[in-house]
């Protein structure tokens, strides 16, 4: 084995384990910050407990922001509560879903040395990301739609 392959690693792919690591910390920190949380019972608002202010545009317009709701669903998921997540804000939810499988996934391609670079390619596709453009949409106006009814 040459000395280059000794400084990169015993099996030269350090930049991939160096990657799929980040990712997995950053997801696992996320998940776990969400799991000291306490989901608010208006469902919205938790983000509140990390020091952000209340929601401006839900304060000045009397209509929920796009992400309103989104880290109290995201609270109660990891909470392991799904289906007071997808009742509080369907987005948020299935963030948190796919939060927990990027920790997985990414997991497994750090002990493996696997690049996560066909998975981005996959998931960066025109397709893929106006269907999430429309799912955030959808779960804005059904936020909306809640929070005027009083449910």
């Amino acid at each position: 084995m040459s000395s280059l392959a000794l400084e990169a690693g015993v099996d030269g792919r350090w930049r991939e384990r160096a990657v799929a690591g980040f990712v997995f910390l950053l997801c696992c920190g996320l998940l776990g910050l969400g799991s000291l949380l306490e989901a608010t019972a208006a469902g919205y608002g938790t983000h509140e407990q990390i020091g952000m202010p209340p929601c401006g545009f839900l304060r000045i317009s009397g209509i929920p922001c796009v992400t309103c709701g989104m880290t109290t669903a995201f609270t109660h998921a990891v909470h392991g509560r799904l289906f007071d997540a997808l009742s509080t804000q369907p987005a948020g939810a299935l963030i948190a879903v796919a939060v927990a499988a990027t920790a997985i996934v990414s997991g497994y391609a750090m002990a493996g040395g696997l690049s996560l670079l066909g998975l981005w390619r996959l998931l960066w596709r025109p397709r893929v990301v106006v269907a999430a453009a429309a799912i955030v949409l959808a779960a804005w106006v059904y936020k909306i739609m809640i929070l005027h009814s009083g449910v």
